[in-house]
Parts: structure tokens; C-alpha cells; sequence
């Protein structure tokens, strides 16, 4: 065979294409500014509806690498089928979930059910002997429930469906009987989830992430090799998870530094006491009006209220009160009892809090700041028009662009921006304070509005 002819193969082998490289990506979640170690991690491939749930994750890891070419977070490392501690579903039916715990010694392993919120529907600490344990889960309720299982050297998290009849969430346990066996496969069935996730470079993925109490939170991104995406998780209050109406509506709350904040746009039509509001449902321009205490739903529709909450006249917010400007402001005006409406200069504490500085924060009638908007804003164009620069919702508050509706009767900017009453007024005027974020800009808007304007309004807990 002559030289010719080997550099021909040679040239054939080196010609063929190469085999593409896994598409790798890194991913943290993170408290404001502290990274977290999560429990679950989701993916969502958009284009093809595949998906995959991580539940067993690294311990002590809180950036997570995740190959999207294979479905699987690295640094896992096999399972060891020798070792000690070891959990396997014997059944997972709707309304009940049972297991069987192996463990090398007395063990007090604690048992959390928490909901996809992330609050917690029940904590247990069960005290086991060494050997087998059979435990079971009963939940009537008709939602998706996150169970988390640890000990001293045992971690295992899962998830269940309720069976909707209602009956309450109890955690059951009692002594194996018998020495079960089982296969490897099995073993490995009861481990992980079974991924199903295929990936194509230039899919669109969907990242979820969650912490036991914290709220899930999710990103939409093309993944790039070796991207890095960072989650922002935010927690309720610690005392004061959710809120309610007169009305019933449910308010979840969130933590963000000091102040204690419902993370929706209120949606009542009474105050605490059970007054009515008047609803302005029709009623056309308002000029003049800076007394009578209209609600409105934006275009007059109930389904808009349903998402983004009712517009309000400051008259309504106020419920008679006189204007106030304190940092420990008292004024309930609409809000439920043991919260009150946000002074002006408690929305400057909120700003300050998230990077503001004070000299930015007293500015008025001009975009101020730098991101403190976006750290505010629902993330993605699901509600925001695209391409709501700069939301993360970093600080929890989880803005939506509810719009206005000015004193000619008009509706305006809906999934533009969003505006939010205070309340201070400016002295001697009709108008007062508020704050405006768009779609456009990561800035937040200082101003003082007309009173008898249409504007959302957010609650801060009582100190």
C-alpha cells in the first residue's frame, strides 16, 4: 500500500465530523444575595414537552451542572446499592403515598410536606428503629405536594397527587415485617424519577427550582453551552404566610428586608369592616370626583381583575383617612386588618432596601435608580410586554402591569406598566404619591397622580 493511499484514509478519518459536544449549563438559586441548596430542580423543553424532575441532588451543593444533552445533573455520582440508608415507593396512588425506610440504627428522621408555593403543609419528626419502616402519606386535598424525607445521612425528596376528597394530611408509620427484597432496577426506580427529557441545542427550556419555604421559581431561556442562570427564590413571612379579605380573596405575603408585603395586587370591593366600595363599572369620567371610593375593573372586566386586581381611586384607598408620610405608618384605609397602605416613604425604604440610594430615592417625576425596578418585576411576557427589560422579581414582590384608568374614563397600559397608590399626598393638591414600573425600563418612576385616577394598591403588615 503506497503513501498516497494511506493519506487518503488519513485524511478520510480526520474529515469525518466530530461527535457535538454535550450542552452543559450551570444553575444557582438564590435568597436575594445568598446561594441556596435546593431540593428539586425541573426542565421543561418547550418545543417538544419533555421533561425531567431532579429530586435526589448533591448534599452541600448549591450550584448546580446540568447536562441538557443527557438529562442529568452531574456530580451525582452512582448510587451505592450497598449502602445503609436506603427509601423505596411501594405505592404512589392518588391521595396515598407509602415507602419503606432501611436504616442502619435509631434514627429520628424528619418528614416535610410542603406545597408548590412552598409552604409547608406538615412537618413530622418520627423517631425509627433500626431495620425496616413502613410509612404512608394520606392528603385528600386536589393539589400537587412536594415530600421531603432526612435524617442524619439520609436525604430523599419525591412528589404526590391528592385524591380531592377533602380529608386532612396525615403522616403514618409502623415496623416492616419482613425482610423485602429487591432488584437493582428497582432500587434505582426508587431513586430518581425517570427522565424523559430530550434536548436539541436551540430548544427553548423552562428552569424551575424549589426550596422547601420558598416560593418555586422558574426561568424561560435558550440554553447556551456552559450558561450560567441564576434563580431568585423569595419566602413568605415568617409569621404571616398569607392574608385574607372581606371579600375571601387570599394574598400571598413576602419577606423583603423588613417590610412584610402581600405579593398581589388587592382585589377587594369592601374595606376590613365590610363597607362597601362603590363600583365604578361604567360610570364614565369622574372630573372633579375626589371623594367618592370607586374600584374598577380594568376594560369593566372581572376576568383582567382576576390577574392583575382592581384600579382604585386614592378617596377608596384612604377610606377617610388623612394623608400620611411615615416610615411607621398606621393608615389600614382598604387594606386588611393589621395592614395599611405604603407611605411614600415606605416605598422609599423598599427602594433603598433593593440599591437605591437616598439622594435617587427623594428625586420626583423622573426614572430613578438603576435595576430596583426589574428587581421588582414578574420575570418573562407572559403578563409584561416584551422585553420587560431587567425583571428578576430578585426582592419577591412579583409586579404585574395592571394599568390605569384616568378621570376621562379611559384604560391604559395594561402589560405596559404597572401603578401603585401611597398614602401621601402632595400638600395643598388633588394629587399623590405613587409609583410607576414599565416594560421597557428596570427603573421605577416616582410621582404624584391625580386622586381621582384608577391605580393598583399593594398592603405592608402592620409593625
Amino acid at each position: 500500500m503506497n503513501k498516497f493511499f494511506y493519506l487518503i484514509i488519513l485524511h478520510f478519518l480526520f474529515s469525518l465530523p466530530s461527535q457535538s459536544q454535550d450542552v452543559i449549563v450551570s444553575l444557582t438559586g438564590q435568597d436575594y444575595q445568598t446561594p441556596l441548596e435546593l431540593n428539586f430542580i425541573h426542565l421543561d423543553n418547550l418545543n417538544n414537552n419533555s421533561q425531567v424532575m431532579f429530586s435526589d441532588l448533591p448534599v452541600g451543593m448549591t450550584t448546580y451542572r446540568i447536562n441538557l444533552s443527557k438529562g442529568s445533573i452531574l456530580g451525582t455520582g452512582p448510587y451505592d446499592l450497598h449502602n445503609p440508608y436506603s427509601i423505596q415507593i411501594l405505592s404512589n396512588q392518588p391521595g396515598f403515598l407509602k415507602l419503606m425506610l432501611n436504616v442502619p440504627r435509631e434514627e429520628h428522621v424528619i418528614v416535610g410536606i410542603y406545597d408548590l408555593s412552598g409552604q409547608t403543609v406538615q412537618e413530622q419528626t418520627i423517631s425509627v428503629n433500626h431495620g425496616q419502616i413502613i410509612m404512608g402519606i394520606t392528603t385528600g386535598t386536589n393539589q400537587l405536594l412536594l415530600i421531603e424525607i432526612r435524617g442524619s445521612n439520609l436525604r430523599y425528596s419525591t412528589k404526590m397527587l391528592g385524591d380531592g376528597t377533602g380529608r386532612g394530611t396525615e403522616i403514618v408509620h409502623f415496623p416492616g415485617t419482613s425482610q423485602l427484597k429487591t432488584g437493582e432496577s428497582a432500587f434505582m426506580e426508587s431513586l430518581c424519577i425517570p427522565a424523559e427529557f430530550i434536548y436539541t441545542p436551540g430548544d427553548t427550556v423552562r428552569f424551575s427550582v424549589f426550596k422547601a419555604g420558598y416560593y418555586l421559581s422558574s426561568i424561560v431561556r435558550i440554553p447556551q453551552p456552559e450558561g450560567f442562570y441564576l434563580l431568585y427564590l423569595s419566602a413568605p413571612c415568617p409569621s404571616t404566610l398569607s392574608v385574607t379579605d372581606f371579600d375571601g380573596n387570599i394574598y400571598n405575603t413576602v419577606q423583603i428586608g423588613n417590610q412584610c408585603w402581600i405579593r398581589e395586587n388587592l382585589n377587594s370591593t369592601h374595606y376590613a369592616d365590610g363597607t362597601s366600595l362603590v363600583n365604578g363599572t361604567g360610570v364614565g369620567p369622574i372630573f372633579g370626583d375626589y371623594t367618592t371610593p370607586y374600584w374598577f375593573n380594568y376594560y369593566d372586566s372581572v376576568y383582567n381583575s382576576l390577574t392583575y386586581g382592581k384600579l382604585y381611586t386614592w378617596a377608596a384607598v384612604m377610606h377617610g383617612s388623612e394623608s400620611s408620610n411615615s416610615t411607621l405608618n398606621n393608615i389600614q384605609g382598604i387594606c386588611p386588618a393589621g395592614w395599611h397602605v405604603p407611605s411614600d416613604a415606605e416605598w422609599m425604604e423598599l427602594e433603598m432596601f433593593l440599591g437605591m440610594s437616598a439622594y435617587e430615592a427623594n428625586l420626583v417625576m423622573q426614572w430613578r435608580g438603576t435595576d430596583e425596578g426589574g428587581k421588582l418585576k414578574e420575570p418573562g411576557t407572559t403578563y409584561w410586554l416584551e422585553p420587560n427589560t431587567g425583571a428578576t422579581n430578585e426582592s419577591g414582590f412579583t409586579a404585574l402591569p395592571g394599568g390605569l384608568r384616568n378621570n376621562e374614563g379611559l384604560f391604559m397600559a395594561k402589560k405596559y406598566s404597572g401603578r401603585w397608590w401611597s398614602s401621601t399626598e402632595y400638600p395643598g393638591t388633588t394629587s399623590a404619591a405613587g409609583r410607576k414600573i414599565t416594560f421597557d425600563l428596570p427603573m421605577i418612576w416616582r410621582d404624584f397622580g391625580i386622586k381621582n385616577a384608577g391605580l393598583s394598591v399593594r398592603c405592608l403588615k402592620d409593625y
